[in-house]
């Protein structure tokens, strides 16, 4: 199986979350899953913010927002993909 990561805009995204905790409030957040070896968007992947049952599925365009928590962290699963 070959090794493939999630990069695109977990740096913003790490930011928006650090931006938001001082707020202490939920917050809506998103962007776009793409491979970053070939650049394909993907579709259907599992969004969820990790330890409670907050979750959703990437749309056609491989975009996605969620609502989370001050502090949360990200998963994203997909089938035949590790991360």
């Amino acid at each position: 199986m070959r090794k493939k990561y999630f990069s695109q805009g977990f740096i913003i995204l790490s930011l928006v979350f650090f931006m938001q905790a001082a707020f202490g409030q939920s917050f809506r957040t998103g962007g776009v899953v793409t491979d970053t070896a070939t650049g394909e968007t993907l579709i259907g992947v599992t969004v969820a913010e990790k330890g409670t049952g907050n979750a959703m599925m990437t749309d056609i365009d491989s975009r996605y927002a969620i609502t989370v928590h001050p502090g949360a962290t990200l998963e994203f699963f997909y089938v035949g993909y590790e991360t």
